[in-house]
């Protein structure tokens, strides 16, 4: 799957995408209007989620493809205060902001771990790509808010 990261301050994710038993390498971060956007899960349905929030997020026109588990994304979003929401396969958001750290992904017990002991997000994503099969060690990319 992946590893994406925040730890307050950065925005991390790995590169890794498969295609069939193919290991490419694809950004699944962005930055647009000041907001950190990145997600975990299929790349073209994140691609689809992202156009879904910069046309606004109306409910109505959520995605048909995240209603379904097998091509759902875990989609987050990061505000210029640092608000964090994730929407999971559903047109409203949970507002995970309480936290200090944040990770989804198939790595993200391992992201939370090292974040947890004084990792950055970055340095948590190669982490775990280190031990999670999802996630790729070798390309990690990152945003920081200002």
């Amino acid at each position: 799957m992946t590893t994406i990261a925040w730890d307050g301050k950065t925005l991390a994710s790995d590169t890794r995408c498969n295609s069939g038993n193919i290991k490419l390498k694809i950004s699944k971060i962005r930055k647009h209007k000041g907001h950190l956007v990145a997600w975990a899960g299929p790349c073209s349905h994140g691609e689809e989620m992202f156009a879904w929030w910069k046309a606004g997020a109306k409910p109505k026109d959520f995605p048909d493809s995240q209603l379904n588990d097998d091509d759902r994304v875990d989609f987050v979003v990061v505000t210029p205060e640092r608000k964090v929401f994730l929407w999971q396969g559903a047109a409203y958001p949970q507002d995970m902001s309480l936290n200090k750290q944040y990770a989804i992904g198939s790595g993200r017990d391992f992201a939370l771990a090292a974040m947890y002991l004084g990792k950055t997000a970055p340095e948590a994503v190669e982490l775990a790509g280190r031990f999670d099969t999802g996630t790729d060690s070798d390309g990690v990319e990152f945003i920081c808010l200002k």
